[in-house]
């Protein structure tokens, strides 16, 4: 285990380490409890939606299926039109790092852009990038003894996630995490194939608890963790409250989440 330092200027949380979280949630422990994680920043470092994102423009992999869509994205907000469906696609991409595009929309654009797409092809795509991005050397170790108690203890683990989710679903099983199942944003799906669409709630900021609620109405959030602001309704609602990692100023100080816990980093 690492050397325990303060905690960090982005929470002014409490810092506990995998062992002392566990404690707390054994503490908490009932039978109709679960456990919700984010994915991106939360257990592996990075992004994995926008990384495969950006891989697909990369490869002007997309398919006219989305051009209409993405067209009527751009015009929204002032974005040049294309009639080439990549061309379209990476001027919105540029709109959004540009701050131009915001990232309500461009979170579930990320997703239905691969409209076209069959399932099957979706999950090898989304496992291609992982594999070649090297996703498993990205893992946060610190997360594995808190899903391995949960696993123990027979408590279900949610996945809650903005990016698109075939990919979401692709890396937590070759990350063999435990988890019991993934809400992320999901492209509607007719004859198995992809639509330029998402389902609703999109699972973004306050909409990732109101899609966990929808799926799992009945159950206690007695942990949840997150390394950002768009995490904050999920992690108020739970028991415990874990950031990991965080993202500079994920919140104005542990004022807004009474009781908030930052997870000690490990490496190994």
């Amino acid at each position: 285990m690492p050397f325990r330092s303060s905690p960090s200027a982005a929470t002014d949380a409490a810092l506990l380490s995998s062992e002392e979280v566990i404690a707390r949630l054994e503490q908490g422990f009932r039978e109709n409890a679960m456990l919700a994680f984010d994915a991106d920043g939360t257990l592996w470092s990075g992004d994995i939606g926008v990384e495969t994102f950006e891989t697909v423009l990369e490869r002007r992999a997309l398919r006219q299926h989305a051009l209409e869509a993405l067209q009527a994205e751009a015009q929204l907000y002032d974005v040049p039109l294309y009639a080439d469906v990549n061309d379209q696609a990476r001027q919105l991409h540029e709109a959004y790092q540009g701050g131009r595009y915001p990232e309500e929309r461009a979170f579930p654009m990320m997703a239905w852009v691969f409209a076209g797409f069959r399932t099957d092809e979706m999950r090898a795509f989304g496992r291609d990038v992982i594999e070649k991005r090297a996703l498993s050397t990205r893992i946060h170790r610190e997360i594995l003894p808190i899903v391995h108690w949960a696993a123990r203890r027979g408590l279900p683990v949610y996945v809650v996630s903005a990016s698109q989710v075939h990919v979401v679903r692709v890396a937590v099983e070759l990350l063999q995490l435990l988890v019991t199942d993934v809400f992320a944003m999901s492209p509607v799906v007719e004859n198995d194939v992809l639509q330029p669409r998402v389902r609703e709630p999109i699972t973004y900021a306050a909409g990732k608890t109101a899609a966990l609620r929808a799926a799992v109405p009945d159950k206690v959030l007695l942990g949840a963790f997150g390394d950002s602001s768009f995490d904050a309704a999920m992690l108020r609602e739970a028991k415990v409250a874990v950031c990991v990692r965080p993202k500079p100023n994920v919140f104005t100080g542990a004022s807004s989440c009474p009781g908030l816990i930052e997870l000690l980093p490990r490496d190994s």
